[in-house]
């Protein structure tokens, strides 16, 4: 593997100071490191793309002056922040670059099209989609069979989609799910009120497919009243679960039965 080192950042792309003192100019910056070939020469190499206060017609005019540079189509990674990105969908111009982490903070985020990460299903490994307003799991995620690290935290997202859509994320180790709204499904499954004891179904709250490989998962402070039973089932290789500032019924019953995980983690305050 060619060793490489940071060198700096160059600006490729910006626009004048718009006249509301409010509003910050869009930037878009191209980090470039060097390599070490095989052959023993150095290059230089387009290794990640920032982008910061861009709208998506800016974001998409930075993206296809870089293509050229991009050695094989394969970019470290892609970093999108404090932008105005409603949604992305598969002509945003991911096609054609091969990406190891997305990132796509505070930047209002509501919708993934089914074809946005196309090109992105054997090579992503890290996806942040947190500080956004998406109400589900995209389902574009589900052929993303190399993703090793997942933040969906600080969205709203009020309900998980059916199991199957994790079936091939068999690489994932790590889910942040914290400060969603996944305390909705109790008010789907017990409109009248949450007793002690009552749990979420599997039918409701499934993460099945992530039994045999997931490590850490997180669920802080999305207000669910019932226990998923998804947790009474053992995992494999769980050593972490954060539970953390829920409103749960009966934590103690959960919790011995939850003991016969393999989990050295759990976090009920």
């Amino acid at each position: 593997m060619w060793s490489w080192l940071w060198i700096g950042v160059i600006l490729l792309v910006r626009q004048p100071i718009r006249s509301e003192a409010s509003k910050l100019p869009p930037l878009c910056q191209a980090v470039y490191g060097i390599r070490m070939s095989s052959t023993g020469t150095v290059e230089k190499v387009l290794d990640a793309a920032r982008c910061e206060n861009a709208d998506v017609v800016f974001i998409k005019s930075f993206l296809e002056q870089i293509k050229p540079q991009i050695l094989g189509g394969n970019l470290l990674e892609l970093e999108i922040n404090n932008c105005s990105l409603p949604s992305l969908s598969g002509s945003d111009s991911l096609a054609g670059i091969s990406l190891r982490r997305l990132s796509i903070q505070q930047s209002g985020l509501n919708n993934l099209s089914i074809d946005s990460l196309t090109g992105q299903e054997n090579v992503l490994e890290e996806l942040d989609l947190s500080g956004n307003n998406l109400e589900e799991i995209p389902a574009a995620i589900k052929n993303l069979t190399a993703l090793i690290r997942m933040d969906l935290s600080r969205n709203r997202i009020r309900s998980l989609p059916q199991g199957s859509v994790f079936f091939h994320l068999l690489k994932l180790r790590h889910l942040n799910m914290n400060y969603n709204r996944l305390g909705y499904l109790d008010t789907v499954r017990f409109p009248l009120g949450v007793d002690a004891g009552q749990t979420l179904p599997l039918a409701i709250f499934n993460l099945e497919p992530l039994r045999d490989h997931i490590e850490t998962i997180q669920l802080r402070s999305n207000n669910l009243t019932a226990f998923p039973d998804q947790f009474s089932r053992p995992f494999g290789r769980l050593r972490h679960l954060d539970l953390s500032y829920n409103n749960f019924q009966g934590i103690f019953a959960f919790k011995i039965e939850n003991d016969k995980t393999n989990s050295n983690n759990l976090d009920f305050a």
